[in-house]
C-alpha cells in the first residue's frame, strides 16, 4: 500500500469544497466514526478535505499528466483537473514600487489628468509563471489568492500543482503576467515603454521574461501546491 502525505504550499479551501461538492461528496465539517470499542466524532480540516477531493479525482481518472508532445498538448482542454509537476516562480515584482528606478518609470508615464495613486497599483493575488518539470516547452500563469498561500518561502522552485485549465493560450498569443490591475497596463501599453520597463527590470536584477507568457502554455485556476 502506498501512502501519499503531502506539504501544503498553497491550499485554496473555498475551491476545495465547492468541487467537493459538484462531485457529490458532499461538505461536512464533522462525522461520526464507529467501531467495536468506541463512538467518536472526527472534524475535518483544509487538509483532510482536500484528501477527499483528490481521492474523488482519482475515482474519475486523474493522474499526474505528462505533456511531451504536441499530441499530449493538443488533448489538454479548458476545464480539465490536472496534476502537474512543475517549476514555479512567482512574479517579485509585484513588490516593484519599492525600487526608485522602477517607481520612476511608472509615474513618469502617466497620464497628469488620471493621475495613479501607489496604493491602487496592486491586486490581493500574487501572479506565478510555470514551466513543466520535464518539459520547458509549455508556459503557464497562475493567480494565487494572497490568503490561500501558507508558505510563501517555499512558493518558487519545483512543486506538485493540482489545478483546473482556464484558458490555453492562442498560436502567437502573449499573456501579460503583472499582479496589477489595468490601471497600470494602460501606462505602459506601448512598445517603447514596455521595452524600458523591461531594461530597468534587467538593470536592477529583476528577470524581465517573468513580464510575459507566450504560448504554447495555458492559464491555470490553481486548487493546491504542495511537495
Amino acid at each position: 500500500m502506498k501512502i501519499n502525505l503531502r506539504s501544503f504550499v498553497y491550499l485554496d479551501s473555498s475551491l476545495v469544497k465547492d468541487y467537493l461538492s459538484q462531485l457529490g461528496k458532499g461538505y461536512y465539517e464533522k462525522e461520526q466514526v464507529s467501531d467495536s470499542s468506541s463512538i467518536r466524532t472526527v472534524e475535518q480540516n483544509n487538509s483532510s478535505e482536500f484528501e477527499r477531493l483528490h481521492a474523488a479525482l482519482r475515482e474519475q481518472g486523474l493522474e499526474k499528466v505528462g505533456i511531451d508532445s504536441d499530441e499530449s498538448w493538443s488533448e489538454i482542454e479548458a476545464g480539465d483537473i490536472l496534476e502537474l509537476d512543475m517549476v514555479i516562480n512567482v512574479n517579485i515584482i509585484n513588490n516593484f514600487l519599492s525600487n526608485p528606478a522602477l517607481r520612476a518609470l511608472i509615474f513618469a508615464n502617466q497620464q497628469s489628468d488620471s493621475p495613479v495613486q501607489a496604493q491602487d497599483m496592486f491586486t490581493n493575488d500574487t501572479t506565478a509563471t510555470a514551466k513543466l518539470a520535464a518539459n520547458d516547452i509549455y508556459s503557464f500563469l497562475m493567480s494565487l489568492q494572497t490568503a490561500s498561500i501558507l508558505k510563501p518561502e517555499d512558493l518558487s522552485g519545483e512543486l506538485t500543482v493540482l489545478c483546473k485549465v482556464h484558458r490555453k493560450l492562442k498560436d502567437g498569443e502573449t499573456q501579460w503576467a503583472l499582479s496589477i490591475p489595468n490601471t497600470f497596463k494602460k501606462i505602459i501599453q506601448k512598445q517603447a515603454n514596455l521595452g524600458e520597463l523591461k531594461k530597468v527590470l534587467d538593470e536592477n536584477g529583476f528577470e524581465s521574461n517573468d513580464l510575459e507568457v507566450q504560448s504554447p502554455g495555458a492559464v491555470l485556476i490553481p486548487i493546491a501546491i504542495y511537495r
